[in-house]
């Protein structure tokens, strides 16, 4: 089987200890007992691997901080300039 493991649950013996994987071949989620498995290989890159909690949490408050200093007036898209020009001038 290859897949992803998003999820191990260690219990008190081998048949109470699980690993959940999504196969890559389906769109579902299977728990497999500890028991059940031969041989376990981690081929690929791992998606978490160097990060973490702190890295998590100074991304968050940069872009907390990124926000406060756009001013409100540039996230109005719909709002477009006229040239004065054409603009029709009235002669009275």
């Amino acid at each position: 089987m290859h897949g992803y493991v998003f999820d191990r649950r260690t219990g008190a013996s081998l048949q109470d200890s699980a690993v959940r994987v999504m196969p890559s071949e389906e769109r579902t989620k299977l728990t497999n007992p500890y028991s059940d498995i031969a041989a376990l290989a981690f081929t690929g890159r791992d998606n978490a691997a160097g990060k973490t909690f702190e890295a998590w949490v100074r991304k968050y408050w940069e872009k907390k901080a990124a926000a406060r200093r756009i001013s409100p007036f540039s996230r109005r898209s719909w709002i477009r300039l006229v040239p004065c020009s054409c603009i029709p001038i009235l002669n009275w």
